[in-house]
């Protein structure tokens, strides 16, 4: 038998991811299962690592990590006492492994950057392990880590010395280990980080160390947290997303990419603050996250996919179609292809060989499960919604659909083939359900039969024969699915399906039933047990209800509840345990087995071996797929021939190239299963059959039922003699009797439940009246508006306390003698004080008046000046408005006098007192109120009544009917509490029951009333005798007469009006008058009644308006009341706030202290770890002073060695000693390393625990010690003798190198610890600060109290925000202070009043001065001016003779009349030439304009030519533009003129202003201004 479980896995399909690491950074690893597969992202190669063999690669992998820096990983085994392992990638060579672990198994590993592997424990203890594994030393082991949450995450810092974060996901639970190493001593040290309990941190999902060294730690909400020196955290991003993903934190680039828990990657860049630089929006959601120093981050989605993301590339995938795998099947026959079923929606087809997928097929549906035909190349699949398809594969690179079916509407949960593949059975297990197929691809495929079960089944098979089908079923009997009996099922047609049922014997539970090959396989077949590792064989018998076992299979499995196939090539087996077995078909040999799958994760859920018995392919419960070589052997070629020939063959290809025909009916049918079908046809078959007998039958009832009304009827009708009991006329008496019982029990049922229900709610209703109704002195009331919705209730009072009233009492008099003796020394911490006056008041004496007895404590207060205050001063000094309504007690605290809890404990029971008060003061407020209400009520219904009458009253005498509905005013149940726990007739909406004997009573009461109405109304001796004494005058309202018409005389009613005599005349005359005088007497009443009915309506409306005023002032009244409640409750609360301020005061100063006491005991113990680190470095320092004397010592034997040689040879042999080879290790390398570098230089071999940078060296060195290119002076024994002592010194100088770096490595540490100390110590300053703080708080709260004043909103000045500190700077300025200022402030205004009527006198007289000052300057100057006018005149002869004539009294006329003829023809041709001149002047002219016109015409016309052809080739992207240019300058030109404009105007605007400005500045002390006048 081959061990397959050697071989490593051919190909795998993981299924599911949870955690991957990078190796180096580019390598990128997970496992899963027993297997470790390895990307390397640079070359796109792949790489699978098998562990299952524990003494070889290991049992399984529990968790895997890789180095940061190295091509390095490690691994732990996945069971008990596990084997660490460390392998170099990629050829997976053991670089060193670890038995020493823990038993329970690792959940998290990690590398540091020097060379220690820490891995952390299972559950319970979680424990620590720390490895060298470069010296495969333990560096610590600690049993306890102290986080016990499942899943934890561990991450060592990158710089020197490490640190580690130990993180449980999804909890607050956070540590940081020190993990400092100095020379031999080994630091390991823990500290909690301390999370406060801030509402918004969520619970931490990842953690980071930065290149910088800083720890950060993100919660499940995007927030990123900082880890400080005192190991706390502090926001530095605040996110606050919601989401359903999980949180990743990675360093990318720079800055810090945050992933979840939205679908988003967010990048943090930090300048000043962490801020939001770039996102990357994601199509899905991301479960884990990882970075190393690459320009790329790999991601696992929440599908299980790999992708790879950068912000510049976007998303690619590492690894797709691997993810969430639900089953899998083996193409038969060739085997050659395995179809796999992802994301129950998808088949997949992948080559066996290889893993390639060829083809997929995507369905709209979800499939539940799937089979392969044993014999034809295509598979079968069951929906969630009763459909089954069938899938072809014989083309694997292209899948088609076959055929489907829809059978059901419920899902199908197993579909099995049988017979060669020619039967198919698909059922729901739940409700036991099959349904039988059977036919050929390429043919008519039909539904044979449906068999029901009805009841849950755990496994099934059929056996065909030509008969009949036989199916053979499981049902559940056990807890688990399981069974102990076998239902058979004969199918003979779809109508005849006989049953039969075996139990099996002895009891045994079974899960899996399986044909034998044999001819007796429906009579013997293999059953799989639940509690056994065998397969037994069971044997039924005709006639014999008892399965009995047949023999029993030893399967070689190690846990129980295996599974089985088998066909004609082999039988396969499989279980919890992993294991897969490979038998030959009759089970007498084994061809070979595999472990692909660990127990531990479920083992195998599914296998299949190939045809050529080559590959063994398995699911596992994880939905991992395996590939396995199951045997290293050739094939069987023949067998392989075979099968070809059999898929090339023309029967297969003309059977899959036929169209093969399902059930999915259309038509009439279109939508309906199979089910739903046969239902339709056959009701149409039995309709078809049955409609004759059923047309009878209804015909025959009918007739009958009618006959039995009319027996009934006449039987209702009779004689009572002749009637008989109604049970005779019932058909069917035993169902009426059923039925008649049944309600019999189910009213007794009803009366028992109600009268339980009545007693329950009794007791209820008891309890509450007991509890809350009764025990209260004022009971609840609500009191509501008429017609409004105004309400107010009444406070609860609860009866008197005694003992409350005494200790109330005792607290009064304990307060008047507290204030006696504390007169003039009370406690006022506000108030500074010097020394010698506080211990003069210290050292005064208390003494008790003399009238002690005789004084009161209101006496004492109206003594001590208090009371001669006003009233607003009063209110505003206690802080409360309880004296307006309220005697209030003069025992009350000042405000800031009660200093102490039991003060405060007084003060709230006299607070509670004066709240009692003021309830009382209210309700009695309210009672008047309600008094006044129930008044107002009956007043109003008796108005309301009134008002009715009147309208009746109205409509009797009116024509016009006046339909008003008038609602009295009704009590609310909350106004009428106590009608709570009572019932009232009118309250039930059903008619009581009456018992007959409680009847008979009532009738016998009504009758007795009725008998005594009627001998009343039969006895009118009262009205006769009252008529008669009143003789007639018995007074009669006048409304009633009213309503009686006048009698119409009997002539009008017996003779015809023509006919009338004079006596009829008059009695017709006297009944108009009558009639008339009758209607006028009715308006006048209905005058009346209109009169009345306003007057009465108004008076209800303002009744109801009054009272609701009043409503409304009770609540009001109520508001105040209120308000004096919570001046009363804010001074306690105050007082106990001020408090409870001093108290947190307190306890942080002792908090604060606790801790430096506690920094100071670590301070000491990281002291004495710095002593004993200081004594291991004076003793490196020791070896290396010792080693550095190795040098002189390494020179001298290597001269005396070559001292025989010639001095050239010396020279040039000492030159090639010097040689060394450049180093190319990095700084970052560890002593570890750089010693096992010395090592492999003597030694010449290669570790695998070396970095690349130690093996290019070591190449370096064998490059030296080549013979090549020498001087032939130097021959092979000499360069022997040089590369020997060469080696020498290059191992001398690394092993120098490795104990200096061992040296800078402890100093490393310990300047660690004292920057720690250092640290410690500025905390300790800090927290010194914090408490002198604190108690400068403390003081600051004691002098600097809060007083609680109440005052008019109008007289609070200040600006109010809600906030206390808008009263930081207010001032409390006392009323009397007020109106004096305002007194000075008014005699100031009417002085300053004086002051400008004085200077508004004094202005009106300069102005008066101005005026006539300039109304003479003015005269002056007319006087000049006319003096100059008339010394302008020049007197002609003319005018001298004109006016002597004038003078003398002559005629002044022209000499004669010729002479002024002459001069009107001079003036006339003068006119004339003129006008002629100005015609030929405008003929000229126009005649000009006439050329120019004939020249412009001309112009014009070449112009518009010239237009119409720029036009023609115009660009008017150019014309456009160069018109937006025109315009752009023009609206600057514009916007420039306008600016220009405004400045003027503001220019101009200014000027006025300034002559203004001088002239108000002259109206102050005006100047007269003048010129001196020349009057020569």
């Amino acid at each position: 038998m081959q061990k397959a479980s050697l071989n490593p896995a051919e190909w795998i399909k993981v299924g599911c991811i949870n955690h991957i690491c990078f190796i180096w950074k580019d390598v990128v690893c997970y496992h899963v299962g027993c297997y470790i597969h390895f990307i390397n992202l640079t070359s796109g190669e792949e790489m699978i690592h098998t562990a299952t063999s524990h003494n070889i690669n290991g049992d399984g992998v529990a968790v895997v990590t890789g180095h940061r820096t190295m091509y390095t990983f490690a691994y732990a085994e996945n069971c008990i006492s596990p084997i660490v392992f460390v392998k170099a990638y990629p050829g997976c060579e053991t670089v060193c492994q670890f038995t020493d672990g823990v038993s329970e198994g690792y959940s998290s590993m990690t590398f540091s950057e020097t060379s220690l592997l820490i891995a952390l424990g299972n559950l319970p203890n979680f424990s620590i392990t720390i490895w060298n594994w470069r010296s495969q030393e333990k560096f610590a082991d600690l049993p306890n880590s102290g986080i016990y949450v499942d899943s934890q995450i561990l991450r060592c810092s990158w710089g020197k010395p490490p640190n580690m974060l130990q993180l449980g996901r999804g909890s607050l639970k956070l540590s940081v280990w020190d993990l400092y190493t100095c020379c031999k001593k080994t630091v390991l040290a823990k500290h909690v980080v301390k999370v406060p309990d801030v509402k918004g941190t969520g619970k931490f999902n990842d953690v980071l160390w930065t290149t910088e060294g800083a720890a950060l730690v993100v919660d499940m909400r995007g927030n990123v947290y900082n880890i400080d020196r005192d190991f706390a955290i502090e926001s530095i991003i605040r996110a606050d997303i919601d989401g359903e993903y999980n949180t990743s934190l990675n360093w990318y680039k720079g800055g810090l990419t945050v992933t979840g828990p939205n679908k988003e990657i967010r990048h943090y860049k930090k300048l000043d603050v962490w801020t939001c630089d770039w996102t990357i929006p994601l199509p899905y959601g991301l479960k884990h996250v990882i970075c190393n120093k690459s320009d790329f981050l790999v991601a696992i989605t929440v599908e299980d996919d790999l992708i790879k993301i950068s912000n510049v590339d976007g998303i690619s995938y590492l690894e797709n179609q691997q993810s969430r795998i639900n089953d899998i099947c083996l193409i038969y026959p060739a085997g050659k292809y395995v179809v796999v079923l992802r994301h129950e929606k998808l088949l997949m087809a992948c080559e066996v060989a290889t893993g390639k997928v060829v083809s997929q097929l995507e369905f709209g549906k979800r499939l539940l499960c799937m089979v392969e035909n044993p014999q034809f190349p295509y598979v079968a699949v069951g929906t969630a919604d009763g459909y089954i398809y069938l899938v072809s594969f014989y083309n694997a690179k292209k899948p088609k659909k076959m055929a489907s079916f829809h059978l059901y509407s419920k899902p199908f949960h197993k579909i099995n083939f049988f017979e060669q593949g020619l039967i198919l059975v698909a059922a729901n297990m739940d409700e036991g359900i099959f349904f039988i197929i059977e036919g050929y691809p390429g043919t008519q495929m039909k539904v044979v039969a449906q068999v029901l079960a009805e009841r849950q089944i755990v496994d099934f098979m059929l056996v065909a024969s030509r008969a009949c089908h036989r199916l053979f079923a499981i049902p559940v009997t056990g807890n688990q699915l399981s069974g102990n009996r076998i239902l058979r099922f004969c199918v003979l047609s779809k109508e005849e399906i006989n049953v039969k049922e075996f139990e099996i014997e002895q009891d045994t539970l079974y899960h899996r039933l399986l044909p034998m090959k044999d001819i007796n396989r429906d009579r013997i077949f293999y059953a799989l047990p639940c509690k056994s590792r065998s397969i037994h064989i069971l044997e039924t018998k005709r006639g014999d209800p008892l399965a009995k076992f047949a023999g029993e299979i030893k399967t070689g499995h190690q846990l129980r509840k295996f599974q089985m196939s088998i066909n004609q090539y082999h039988a396969v087996t499989w279980g919890f345990d992993g294991f897969v077995i490979v038998r030959t078909a009759d089970f007498e040999d084994c061809i070979g087995w595999c472990a692909p799958h660990h127990r531990y994760v479920g083992g195998v859920l599914k296998a299949y071996v190939d045809p050529l018995e080559t590959y063994v392919v398995t699911l596992g419960r994880t939905g991992l797929v395996v590939c396995t070589r199951l045997t290293n052997e050739e094939p069987d070629e023949g067998r392989r021939a075979d099968l070809e020939d059999l898929m090339d063959s023309q029967r297969f290809q003309l059977m899959f190239k036929r169209p093969t025909l399902g059930f999915l009916p259309d038509g009439r049918f279109e939508g309906k299963s199979w089910i739903e079908v046969e239902e339709i046809l056959r009701t149409e078959r039995e309709e078809e059959l049955c409609r004759v007998e059923r047309k009878r039958i209804m015909t025959e009832f009918l007739s009958i039922k009618k006959a039995l009304q009319q027996l009934v009827t006449q039987n209702l009708e009779g004689p009572e003699n002749e009637k008989i009991d109604l049970l005779e006329f019932y058909l069917d008496t035993s169902t009426y009797f059923q039925k008649r019982n049944q309600n019999k029990e189910d009213c007794r049922y009803m009366e028992s439940y109600l009268k339980a229900l009545i007693v329950a709610q009794d007791k209820v209703s008891e309890h509450i009246i007991k509890t809350y109704w009764e025990p209260m002195d004022v009971k609840g009331r609500l009191l509501k508006g008429i017609f409004v919705n105004t309400m107010c209730n009444l406070y609860v009072l609860l009866p008197p306390d005694q003992e409350g009233l005494k200790r109330l009492a005792w607290i009064e008099e304990l307060r008047k003698i507290e204030k006696i003796l504390s007169a003039h020394d009370q406690f006022e911490p506000w108030l500074p004080l010097k020394k010698d006056e506080l211990e003069d008041n210290m050292s005064t004496q208390v003494k008790l008046p003399h009238d002690y007895a005789r004084l009161t404590g209101d006496e004492y207060l109206e003594e001590s000046g208090f009371a001669q205050l006003p009233v607003d001063t009063q209110i505003a000094i206690l802080g409360t408005v309880c004296m307006l309504y309220v005697d209030r007690s003069p025992a009350h605290y000042r405000q800031g006098f009660a200093t102490t809890f039991y003060q405060f404990d007084l003060q709230e029971k006299l607070c509670e007192q004066e709240i009692v008060k003021l309830k009382q003061r209210y309700n009695a407020f309210f009672n008047a109120t309600m008094e006044l209400k129930e008044k107002e009520m009956d007043n109003i219904r008796e108005k309301h009544a009134r008002l009715r009458h009147i309208i009746s009253e109205y409509n009797y005498f009116s024509k016009d009917k006046i339909y008003l509905d008038i609602v009295d005013p009704q009590w609310s149940q909350h106004e009428r509490p106590w009608l709570i726990m009572q019932v009232l007739d009118e309250e039930m909406t059903i008619t009581p029951y009456i018992s007959p004997s409680e009847q008979a009573i009532l009738d016998a009461k009504a009758a007795e009333e009725e008998r005594i109405r009627l001998a009343m109304l039969a006895d009118d001796f009262r009205e006769r005798a009252l008529m008669k004494m009143m003789n007639g005058v018995l007074e009669v309202k006048w409304e009633d007469e009213l309503k009686k018409d006048v009698p119409k005389p009997k002539c009008m009613l017996e003779k015809d009006p023509a006919k009338f005599t004079e006596e009829d005349l008059r009695a017709v005359r006297d009944y108009e008058e009558k009639v008339a005088f009758l209607k006028s007497e009715r308006e006048r009443y209905k005058n009346i009644l209109d009169s009345e009915f306003t007057k009465i309506a108004t008076s209800v409306r303002d009744s109801i308006r009054k009272f609701n005023q009043k409503v409304k002032e009770t609540v009001e009244y109520k508001m105040l009341i209120d308000s004096g409640m919570n001046h009363e409750s804010l001074r306690v609360n105050r007082s106990r706030d001020n408090e409870e301020r001093r108290i947190a005061l307190f306890a942080k100063e002792v908090e604060y202290t606790k801790q430096i006491k506690d920094t100071e005991a670590i301070m000491d113990k990281v002291k004495e770890t710095i002593a004993d680190l200081n004594k291991e470095m004076d003793e490196c320092r020791n070896n290396l002073e010792t080693l550095s004397t190795k040098e002189k010592i390494l020179d001298k034997a290597f001269r005396r060695d070559i001292q025989e040689l010639s001095p050239i040879v010396q020279e040039f042999a000492i030159k090639l000693y010097k040689k060394r080879p450049k180093p190319t290790y990095r700084v970052a390398i560890t002593s570890a390393v750089l010693r096992d570098l010395a090592k492999c230089i003597i030694s010449q071999e290669r570790s695998l625990a070396l970095t690349p940078e130690c093996l290019d060296f070591l190449n370096a060195v064998d490059v030296l010690d080549e013979f090549v290119g020498l001087p032939p002076t130097i021959d092979e024994a000499t360069w022997n003798i040089i590369c020997k002592h060469r080696r020498l010194r290059i191992e001398y100088e690394v092993k120098l190198r490795a104990v200096q770096m061992q040296i800078s490595d402890g100093e490393a540490t310990l300047a660690t610890l004292q920057r720690r100390v250092y640290f410690k110590k500025e905390k300790i300053a800090k927290l010194n600060v914090e408490i002198a703080k604190l108690r400068s708080d403390y003081l600051t709260n004691m002098h600097n109290t809060q007083m609680q004043i109440v005052l008019r909103r109008g007289l609070v000045e200040v600006p109010l925000t809600g906030s206390m500190h808008d009263f930081d700077d207010a001032i409390l300025v006392p009323r009397k202070e007020i109106e004096e200022i305002n007194t000075k402030i008014r005699e100031a205004g009417s002085k300053k009043l004086q002051t400008i009527l004085q200077n508004m006198a004094f202005h009106r007289v300069i102005m008066a001065t101005e005026w006539e000052h300039q109304k003479e300057r003015m005269e002056i100057n007319d006087l000049i001016e006319q003096t100059n006018d008339v010394k302008s005149v020049k007197f002609t002869r003319e005018m001298q003779q004109y006016i002597k004539a004038k003078a003398m009294g002559r005629k002044t006329e022209a000499d004669s009349f010729e002479q002024e003829m002459e001069a009107m023809t001079a003036n006339y041709e003068s006119t004339i030439k003129d006008k002629r001149e100005k015609y030929a002047k405008l003929h000229k002219q126009i005649n000009f304009y006439k050329e120019q016109n004939v020249n412009l015409d001309q112009a014009i016309q070449n112009i518009n030519i010239d237009v119409c052809y720029l036009k023609i080739h115009e660009e008017h992207d150019l014309a456009s533009k160069e018109k937006e240019m025109v315009d752009a300058r023009m609206n600057a030109l514009l916007r420039r003129s306008n600016l220009i404009q405004q400045i003027q105007e503001n220019h101009q605007e200014i000027l006025v202003l300034q002559t203004e400005l001088e002239l108000l500045r002259l109206k102050t002390y005006p100047t007269f201004q003048y010129k001196v006048i020349n009057t020569e």
